[in-house]
């Protein structure tokens, strides 16, 4: 499986990806620009629902809540497609990575998290009591994405 990903790092470093990223001084602010900004979102979105969750904000309808989840969904799209444009400009930056490689772990524990959310949705959101699956399912969602933005940033001090 590492050839695998091995051989796929290696597609996107020789890329017209990377070209394109790399191809003027511009690219990458903007893409940095466009992720931040869709960061916002999605963490400002996932906090309403989150805090919602915990039982910190009641109040929520499930009309506001389920907007909030579409907004979410939609700016983490923007990530993912920002973030493959990061890894094809600079692959072998991240490849190694300690903190990328944790940050990838904890989407990928954020997304199984949205799973169970998502199968629990109406159950969840639309319930007068705050339970313990609730407040474990805010709690786990706000501890990766903290943990995502952290290793996001540590990402440029932990290159090799």
């Amino acid at each position: 499986m590492i050839d695998w990903l091995l051989h796929a790092a290696q597609w996107l470093s020789d890329s017209s990806l990377n070209n394109w990223v790399n191809s003027s001084r511009y690219i990458w602010p903007t893409m940095e620009t466009i992720h931040f900004l869709a960061l916002c979102v999605l963490m400002g979105s996932l906090l309403v629902v989150d805090l919602r969750l915990l039982g910190l904000y009641p109040r929520l309808s499930p009309a506001t809540a389920e907007r909030c989840v579409q907004w979410a969904l939609a700016a983490f799209a923007v990530n993912l497609i920002t973030g493959i444009g990061f890894l094809a400009g600079n692959t072998w930056k991240y490849w190694d990575n300690p903190s990328f490689q944790i940050k990838l772990a904890l989407i990928a524990v954020a997304g199984f998290n949205a799973m169970i959310y998502q199968l629990k949705a109406e159950e969840l959101i639309n319930g007068d009591q705050t339970t313990h699956v609730m407040r474990v399912i805010g709690g786990v969602s706000l501890l990766c994405w903290c943990g995502v933005i952290v290793c996001g940033r540590m990402i440029t001090f932990t290159a090799y």
